[in-house]
């Protein structure tokens, strides 16, 4: 694209890296980057293209658009606050962490439950044997 940055092989690798929490290394291994690239491609394209589109409006200008930055920026840092500041040593270790699942374990085995509010049948007889079914244990 004329008037943006070229994309560099850097990019790209920041891009990749930035997808696999557990590192890039682990994700080469388990062969899951050739399935990434094109998509970190595009993402970065997707950007830069964005970015590119708002300097030529000027939205970066506009009061709206620079309060709604201010307000993001502020969420920001206020999380982060929040992070650092008032739970700075809270940590669990594995142990913990396995002897609450242990304790709470229906909160994560219930399975979903659904309500069936109405069911299609092929023809008449089909539908009243379904009716007879559970009756009989099947």
């Amino acid at each position: 694209m004329k008037g943006v940055k070229p994309v560099t092989v850097a990019d790209l690798a920041r891009a990749l890296e930035e997808k696999f929490f557990h590192g890039v290394d682990r994700a080469i291994e388990e062969k899951k980057v050739n399935s990434q690239k094109y998509s970190a491609l595009d993402q970065i394209l997707e950007k830069s293209l964005f970015d590119k589109e708002i300097a030529n409006r000027g939205i970066e200008k506009a009061d709206s658009f620079r309060k709604k930055m201010k307000e993001y920026e502020d969420t920001l840092l206020f999380g982060t606050f929040v992070r650092k500041v008032l739970f700075p040593d809270v940590r669990a270790t594995e142990e913990e962490l396995q002897a609450y699942y242990d304790e709470h374990v229906s909160d994560y085995t219930t399975p979903e439950m659904v309500k069936i509010s109405s069911l299609a049948f092929g023809t008449q007889a089909q539908a009243e044997s379904s009716l007879e079914r559970p009756a009989k244990g099947g």
